[in-house]
């Protein structure tokens, strides 16, 4: 088991491309200021505690890992997840700074610049390579001039923007791959759904997710290079005989500071372990682009968000951001109708 250490310094774009690109994983520190960090814990604990005194039902229930999760359950056995902190439902001082933090301008130019179909080498030093920094703040501006926006700008789709809370007891996850159910699946089958087969070499995600740890966060374990490859042999046997297993050949504990920024690949090998005795406060989202179709837009809303998501206003908003919201939820919208009613219902299996 290895504690990673992280970047404290900004990491240019092309190197955190490479970084999720290889390793499934990239980190960018102290995102967020001081500021920005203490209007989210505030937003982020009057969100909790609504959830865990049974007055919001949109919740994650101990022990079930994937959805459906009955919120009858939450007084008996405790949550571990706030769902749709985006809910027009959620009071509005609350709602406005998560709607903030998920249409700002400078997560989303990481966004998009992570989801680029251009590749950029590691010493690009043009373009993207100019660093996060001015990714953020040139994605924040753009737009004003309809010229200035890329086909690219108009391709983000809005996903699910939840929080992982601490739970009253220990809790951990199996090991997993978000999009692919494993257990019951041949090297070869595994193999196929990730796409190795492919040109490429691996499947294209259409989509970037990340967590935003407003505490010290030590929850999320992940094997580096697993969203490349099939389970190993090893791992074969040690998730066969526990899907909980302490621990994994080359695992790694992703050692998050307050206000920075994970991103992660969903198919990376990854669990994520609760400690009841550690503040565990943690934004959890993702973002898309229209090209994942309706097969990512079928994940996205077995989740529930197309149950409300037409009627969220986006009171808060400045005129950009604003625009770039509705443009985001009705590329989703769009996306749900290929679905249909039956593509909508949770079929995860635990």
């Amino acid at each position: 088991m290895t504690l990673t250490s992280l970047p404290t310094s900004p990491p240019s774009l092309p190197s955190l491309r490479h970084d999720l690109s290889e390793k499934g994983f990239c980190v960018i520190p102290q995102f967020y200021s001081p500021q920005q960090l203490s209007r989210l814990r505030a937003a982020a604990h009057a969100a909790a505690q609504r959830a865990r005194t049974g007055n919001w039902n949109h919740v994650r229930t101990l022990p079930r890992q994937f959805p459906p999760w009955n919120a009858d359950d939450a007084k008996e056995q405790g949550i571990w997840g706030v769902q749709h902190l985006l809910h027009p439902e959620m009071p509005l001082d609350e709602r406005r700074e998560f709607l903030q933090c998920y249409f700002g301008g400078a997560l989303l130019g990481i966004c998009l610049g992570l989801m680029r179909e251009t590749e950029i080498s590691v010493g690009d030093s043009t373009g993207l390579g100019a660093g996060v920094d001015s990714a953020a703040e040139n994605y924040g501006t753009r737009g004003k001039d309809e010229t200035e926006r890329t086909d690219e700008d108009e391709q983000l789709v809005m996903e699910l923007f939840n929080m992982l809370i601490t739970p009253r007891h220990n809790f951990q996850l199996k090991w997993h791959r978000d999009a692919i159910a494993f257990q019951n699946l041949s090297v070869e089958e595994e193999a196929e759904q990730l796409g190795l087969n492919t040109p490429e070499g691996r499947r294209r995600a259409h989509h970037v997710q990340y967590n935003i740890p407003l505490y010290r966060d030590q929850s999320l374990i992940l094997i580096p290079g697993s969203h490349r490859r099939p389970r190993t042999s090893q791992e074969l046997e040690l998730l066969s005989q526990d899907p909980y297993a302490p621990d994994l050949p080359g695992m790694l504990i992703v050692d998050a500071q307050p206000g920075d920024v994970i991103f992660y690949d969903n198919n990376v090998i990854h669990t994520g372990r609760y400690d009841s005795t550690v503040e565990r406060v943690t934004l959890h989202g993702c973002v898309g682009n229209a090209r994942g179709g309706n097969g990512r837009a079928r994940n996205i809303l077995q989740h529930g968000v197309g149950d409300w998501v037409e009627e969220l206003d986006f009171e808060g908003l400045e005129a950009e951001e604003r625009r770039r919201a509705e443009g985001m939820r009705r590329r989703l919208v769009e996306l749900g109708k290929g679905v249909g009613a039956e593509g909508r219902k949770a079929v995860f299996d635990e």
